[in-house]
């Protein structure tokens, strides 16, 4: 409901119930005027039929009487026509007669009703008794200072309507602005959003707990939109740094198989040995680049949370395979494996994506550290979690170095890893495949001190 339909409700209730009790309080004070009228005329007839009697004056005598004023009019019913004996108003400026006939007069003794004016629209209350001789006397009062003080009552009560209704108007005004403060401030904020000031907020505590709770709601939505677009921000910014990193990395293997083929093309190469160099090389840098989209399509597959068939997990299983794998692999690593017993570590998830987390962490070992470095992998169960934790005794990372080690081709020594065919997406893609699995990856390094992962899952026995 808007403001003017708030207003215009509550004015025209209340005018209504203006109206009516102006109406009832009219009706009300016509009732008791009236009242008083009719025990005047009481009192008024009983007094005049207690004087004719006791004078014995007849009613011509009384007509013939000089009265300058009378608040009534009287009237004798002797026989079928009523006699006035005395009219209301001045001698000089009598009232218009009352229409009262004798039927009237006769019917209604005791009764006080109404009588018009012979001419005009002045109205009087009658009232009639029986004299002892068998004639009527009627006492007519006019009603005209009774309507007159009805008139000027239903003014001032007019009068009374506008000052109030004016008062009102101002007050309503006021307060409703006023409630409607907090109102205008979540318009205004809203329009301020939508201008693109995602920083703004509802102001709170306005004094209504309400109004105090819907703006809570409202920032707390606010907060939330305001982080999503932040995330939606930085992820596009990743995105862009991704896209930039990719073509990077996909451009150094491509222009070194251009460069060795132009090499063998243009004849400059003779030699057996030259020509088995050169394509070795192009084999080497076609299988790197084999690796680095393997390892892009594994992390858009992530990106994307295609859902893998998952079941029971045994961590001990499958790191003693890809240790087992690891050695095969790289025959001098100094590989040491405590796997522990079977059944203890077990969690629900993707058996292929789990042992892949163990390779890669296992081969970022060979690819940062000297050959002949001391490796421990080993798995556990504490607390209602199983973990996986692989250690070397490699030079280590300072904590920069750290902090970014989960960042997609980030190497911190770039020209090495590269000679050793890391495409710098291993650990990107481990940290992915956690955080699909619910798990958490802490990484523990010092310069010197060596490099620890360690992987947690929740546990199911």
């Amino acid at each position: 409901m808007t403001r003017r339909r708030a207003i215009a409700l509550i004015f025209g209730v209340l005018f209504v119930v203006f109206v009516i009790a102006a109406a009832a309080t009219l009706f009300v004070v016509r009732d008791r005027l009236i009242a008083a009228v009719d025990d005047d005329l009481k009192n008024s007839v009983e007094t005049t039929a207690t004087f004719l009697e006791t004078t014995g004056i007849t009613p011509e005598e009384a007509a013939d009487l000089d009265i300058e004023f009378s608040e009534r009019a009287i009237v004798v019913l002797d026989g079928r026509t009523p006699t006035f004996v005395v009219t209301a108003g001045t001698s000089t400026d009598p009232l218009p007669l009352p229409d009262v006939s004798a039927s009237a007069i006769v019917a209604r003794v005791g009764e006080p009703f109404h009588a018009d004016a012979v001419e005009g629209d002045l109205q009087y209350r009658v009232i009639s008794t029986e004299l002892p001789d068998g004639s009527y006397l009627a006492v007519a009062q006019p009603l005209d200072a009774m309507q007159s003080a009805l008139r000027a009552l239903a003014q001032a009560l007019f009068f009374a309507l506008l000052l109030v209704f004016a008062t009102l108007g101002v007050i309503f005004w006021l307060l409703l602005r006023a409630s409607m403060r907090p109102y205008n401030a979540m318009v205004e904020t809203a329009g301020a959003i939508a201008d693109g000031h995602l920083e703004r907020r509802v102001p709170t505590e306005v004094g209504d707990p309400l109004l105090d709770e819907l703006a809570e709601s409202l920032n707390s939505m606010l907060d939330r939109i305001e982080t999503s677009f932040e995330e939606k921000e930085l992820a596009e910014e990743r995105l862009r740094q991704f896209v930039a990193d990719a073509s990077h990395e996909l451009r150094t293997p491509l222009t070194s198989i251009s460069g060795y083929s132009e090499l063998y093309l243009s004849g400059a190469a003779t030699e057996a040995d030259e020509v088995q160099t050169q394509m070795t090389r192009i084999n080497g840098e076609a299988a790197r680049l084999g690796r680095m989209v393997d390892d892009l399509l594994a992390l858009a597959r992530l990106d994307e949370r295609r859902t893998a068939s998952r079941g029971p997990v045994d961590l001990a299983v499958i790191v003693a395979e890809a240790a087992a794998d690891h050695r095969a692999a790289h025959p001098d690593a100094a590989l040491v494996d405590r796997v522990g017993d079977t059944g203890v570590a077990v969690v629900d998830g993707d058996r292929d994506a789990l042992r892949q987390i163990v390779i890669n962490v296992l081969a970022n070992t060979v690819h940062h550290t000297p050959a002949g470095t001391p490796v421990e992998v080993s798995v556990g169960a504490d607390d209602g979690s199983a973990w996986v934790r692989v250690s070397d005794e490699g030079p280590g990372m300072d904590a920069e170095t750290a902090a970014h080690v989960f960042d997609r081709f980030y190497r911190a020594d770039k020209g090495r890893a590269r000679a050793r065919g890391n495409s710098g997406l291993g650990l990107s893609i481990v940290s992915a495949i956690v955080a699909d699995h619910g798990g958490t990856i802490d990484v523990e390094s010092a310069p010197g001190q060596g490099t620890t992962f360690t992987i947690r899952f929740t546990r199911l026995r």
